[in-house]
């Protein structure tokens, strides 16, 4: 009886939220912990002969189909969804359909999209290099998702930048135009501006657990955004037009220890000539990191219309929490996957498809493993009347 009535209160709260347009959850699920019970279906280490070095980014298209770059070879390996090599494709350099950097890359309709420096490359999911875009600011506005093979999402953020400079933009790459969701046009110097953004984005995931930034995804149709120095979550449609907000509070943020503090200055390489010594910059970067992780890391698109969203803990690298919230902004559960068997989690986090989650690990050998596990999905929640 009283655990009815504690959930009567919750849902109370929640539908209350709604009539102001805002959705404010308490940090306890209204289901409870959802157990994903992930089951290692295969592995690879590797594509024929080479072995999976330095794994950053991988995308998986809706027949199965694995995307995923490697740095150390610089090529993209792909396979099919039993994990059986298909083809690889490539090059480092600058000329048509090379690749200086790979910021990012997207599975978008019928290409894979590439977001390099100044550019956007387009090629065919068969690896056919189609045509390449230049941008006005791909460097010093990273972008985050693509709407279509046209619009997509991008901020401006990085060290160098106060505030007021900040911005979250949906670009039309054919018109030029702009919507901006956060933040107004600002004329900045791109070269001092990019020093900052190219650090974030070189890190990727693991510097959006530690430094505040936005973080934005796509949710049937809509576009979930928001800065996660607060857990605010907006959704709005692709014109800007913003449609409910939801929140969770009273959140404890993750610690950030000293040790691992240390640990990330310690992996840092410096090649210097005069100046600062190597040991006075890490103890310079360690004074400026914060005590506190952010609230959250990723937003995305779930299994059977729900919308999940990354639970940040930097210190924790071979686990993620998972809060997952209804299609309206309910949190509905708390989902935490943990890989024992691992040492940390890279590449791009986890990816969710359908009955099964994907994963890049480094195992306590050091080599590197793509996975792929089954996983017993939340269900569907019944749709409002």
């Amino acid at each position: 009886m009283k655990r009815s009535f504690i959930f009567f209160l919750l849902a109370l709260f929640v539908v209350g939220s709604l009539c102001f347009g805002v959705v404010k959850n308490s940090d306890k699920p209204l289901k409870g912990e959802w157990d994903f019970k992930a089951r290692k279906v295969w592995q690879i280490e590797g594509y024929n002969d080479e072995l999976l070095a330095m794994a950053q980014k991988f995308a998986v298209h809706d027949n199965g189909d694995i995307y995923l770059f490697d740095r150390k070879h610089f090529k993209i390996f792909v396979f099919d969804n039993q994990g059986k090599p298909k083809f690889t494709f490539g090059k480092r350099g600058e000329g048509p359909g090379e690749i200086k950097y790979a910021l990012s890359f997207y599975l978008v309709g019928k290409y894979l999209v590439v977001s390099d420096l100044g550019k956007i490359h387009y090629f065919g999911l068969d690896g056919k290099f189609i045509k390449s875009v230049p941008t006005h600011s791909t460097i010093g506005m990273a972008p985050l998702l693509f709407i279509d093979e046209n619009r997509y999402v991008k901020t401006r953020m990085g060290e160098g930048l106060n505030s007021a400079q900040e911005a979250l933009e949906i670009l039309n790459l054919n018109t030029k135009n702009s919507i901006y969701l956060e933040g107004e046009p600002v004329p900045t110097d791109e070269k001092s501006v990019n020093r900052g953004v190219m650090v974030r984005i070189s890190i990727g995931n693991a510097e959006m657990e530690r430094s505040p930034g936005f973080v934005a995804g796509e949710f049937g149709g809509k576009l979930l955004w928001g800065k996660n120095d607060t857990y605010l979550v907006r959704v709005c449609d692709f014109s800007g037009k913003e449609q409910f907000v939801f929140s969770v509070e009273g959140r404890k943020l993750k610690k950030l220890t000293q040790k691992y503090k240390e640990q990330i200055v310690g992996r840092m390489r410096f090649r210097l000539s005069g100046g600062p010594s190597p040991e006075e910059i890490k103890k310079r970067f360690i004074s400026r990191m914060p005590d506190e992780c952010t609230y959250f890391s990723q937003i995305a698109s779930g299994p059977k219309g729900l919308i999940y969203v990354y639970v940040s803990d930097a210190v924790r690298e071979k686990g993620q929490e998972i809060d997952i919230f209804s299609p309206t902004g309910e949190y509905l559960y708390h989902a935490d996957i943990d890989f024992p068997e691992a040492t940390r989690i890279v590449a791009n986090g986890i990816v969710f498809k359908g009955d099964f989650l994907y994963v890049v690990v480094e195992e306590e050998s050091g080599d590197f493993s793509f996975r792929k596990y089954s996983i017993r999905t939340p269900p569907e929640p019944p749709v409002k009347k």
